[in-house]
């Protein structure tokens, strides 16, 4: 299981209520598509640079969302924590888990989630990219 990072952190991966949250109940663990996709770091181009990623979860979990590079090294590590059942969003700057900007290209994140005695419940992985 991927552990937090001991390094400190911009704060720009905050975990957030969707404005949408207050739709019908969350019944099953879902990994929606980021948005902005393709996405940039450069905010002339994407005005608020970075990509927002939700998901929702049947019943509080913990759980873990990564970032990985097309050759499957894990990038960083956005949240490992336990959160509440319910829709969440999460933004990622395109930086690794040094502060560092990331190249351009292909990544995949990940949300995995633990059963209360620590075995995986879900997981799905989606696709997105990153364009300078």
């Amino acid at each position: 299981m991927p552990h937090a990072s001991s390094t400190s952190l911009p704060k720009t991966s905050e975990v957030e209520a969707p404005e949408d949250s207050e739709q019908l109940p969350v019944t099953s663990y879902q990994l929606e598509q980021n948005y902005p996709n393709p996405f940039s770091q450069i905010p002339r181009f994407a005005g608020n640079p970075g990509t927002t990623i939700s998901f929702a979860l049947a019943e509080a979990s913990r759980l873990s969302v990564a970032i990985y590079s097309i050759t499957g090294r894990r990038v960083r590590e956005l949240v490992n924590s336990e959160m509440n059942a319910g829709r969440h969003a999460i933004r990622w700057d395109g930086r690794d888990h040094d502060g560092n900007t990331v190249a351009a290209g292909i990544y995949f994140y990940r949300l995995i989630v633990m059963g209360a005695n620590g075995e995986i419940v879900f997981t799905q992985t989606r696709r997105m990219a990153l364009v300078k």
